[in-house]
């Protein structure tokens, strides 16, 4: 008589042969969101490389992310989706930035891990450059 002590079960860490792995690249992220969230995301690092050098943008496939040298360096991450954008930002909750959003008109969430939400519409950029800017800088010096 024999009894099963143990059973393997795979985790997925392993590619299955004759699975083609999904390149996660600007391509996969248009077709994801659309142009226009994609270009927004664009702008939005033009604005981070305003403050500081060397950031380009690391395509995920959950997010896009920040790397600088190679290195990942997500101190925001970018969803685009087909109708706007969402800016995940890792600043510390505090009644200073809450202000700084109700302040500027941002709707924002503020889920786990030291990270506000918030959505930007096609123009949003433009309009609020200065506070995305404010933001977007006191999240760098804060995470680096």
């Amino acid at each position: 008589m024999f009894t099963k002590v143990l059973d393997e079960m795979p985790l997925g860490l392993i590619e299955e042969e004759g699975k083609i792995k999904e390149v996660t690249n600007r391509e996969y992220w248009l077709k994801r969101g659309t142009k226009i969230t994609v270009v927004m995301t664009d702008k939005m690092l033009e604005i981070i490389n305003s403050f500081t050098n060397g950031y380009e943008l690391k395509y995920n496939k959950y997010y896009i992310g920040m790397a600088k040298n190679g290195q990942p360096n997500n101190f925001v991450v970018f969803k685009p989706k087909k109708n706007f954008l969402r800016v995940e930002i890792k600043l510390t909750k505090s009644t200073e930035v809450d202000l700084l959003f109700e302040e500027n008109d941002i709707d924002t969430g503020y889920p786990r891990w030291g990270t506000y939400s918030f959505n930007l519409m096609k123009g949003d950029i433009d309009k609020k450059k200065e506070i995305i800017l404010q933001l977007l800088s006191q999240a760098h010096t804060n995470f680096n």
